[in-house]
Order: structure tokens, then sequence, then C-alpha cells
């Protein structure tokens, strides 16, 4: 499960990036999208409304499509995703699927968070180790609930995307190619 390439480029992308957004990003890469989804309606509704309220800036432009984080799991970044016209529909689809993908326990976080701090610490500028364990300890006090970006990283790169199995959005695309 190590996550090496995937750190490295996450910080090369977001430089300003913290302890809190790659044990976000790790997260997500393990435990997938399941916290986050009530019924495949409300997913469909949630995103409608970020994709009307999406801001654009000059060096948001360059944003690309997805990214990967790990374990099979993309991001699906909402402004390169709305500009190309794909529908919310089946994005909202493959964040539902997605669900379905990851067949990861909670304890398989901590050990992929210690098969990479080495590697964490040599990309993260911010890097703490007093930080790296509070979070580690907040993830096991609140049963390995997810959390937010930083407020750095998100007042920096303004996120907006979808967690999505590489294998179907690659599926997605394919269709789409077809039509």
């Amino acid at each position: 499960m190590n996550n090496e390439k995937n750190i490295r480029k996450f910080f090369e992308r977001y430089p300003k990036a913290t302890l809190q957004d790659i044990f976000k990003m790790e997260y997500q890469s393990i435990l997938g999208t399941g916290h986050l989804i009530k019924n495949e309606e409300s997913v469909l509704k949630f995103l409608k409304e970020e994709c009307d309220n999406l801001i654009y800036r000059d060096e948001l432009l360059n944003e690309p499509l997805t990214e990967e984080i790990g374990n099979g799991m993309i991001r699906v970044n909402l402004r390169p995703y709305v500009h190309k016209k794909y529908s919310l529909e089946e994005l909202a689809k493959m964040f539902y699927k997605t669900k379905d993908y990851s067949k990861h326990q909670k304890t398989d976080l901590l050990f992929e968070l210690e098969e990479n701090k080495e590697n964490i610490k040599c990309q993260c500028k911010t890097y703490k180790e007093e930080v790296y364990q509070e979070l580690v300890q907040r993830l096991i006090d609140t049963d390995f609930s997810s959390f937010s970006h930083s407020l750095i990283y998100r007042s920096h790169y303004l996120p907006s995307y979808r967690i999505v199995a590489k294998e179907l959005f690659t599926n997605y695309l394919d269709s789409m190619q077809k039509e």
C-alpha cells in the first residue's frame, strides 16, 4: 500500500498543504467515501449545489481533471469536470458506487500512515512529529471519522472534488469516447 509517488505529487501540486491535508488524502485512499454517503439522491443534490457555487480563479485554471490518491481511488476535480460538460448524474453515481470499492479496515489507514511516514516527513514543509501524533490520536479517538482540509489548504486551493474509484471513472470516459 505504499503511496510514495502520490504523496510526492500531492506536495508538488499543493506546496502549502499541511499534515492534516495529507492525512485526509490517505484517509480517502484507504477508507473511500462511505462516511459521506446517505443515499444516492442526496449525493446528486449536494453535488449540484456545490457545482452551482464553484469559485474560479486564474491560478485554478490548470487544475487537472483527476488526481490519483492511491489504492485505486482518484479525486475528480469539479471545475474541469463541469468545464468539460460531463454528466453530474454520472459523477454522482460513480461517487455512490465507490463506497463498494474500498475493502480496507480502519487499521489499514494507521498502517499506511506509518509506512509512508518518512516520505511524508520529507515532503511536508511544516512537518512536526507532535502534530503527526495528534492527528493519529484524533483518528483513534473519533473512531476514524473524517476531517476537513486545513484552513490554509482550503483558502489557497479551494478544493472541490469527488472521490471515485479509478476503474469507474475510466469506464465512464471510455463510454463517452464510444458515443
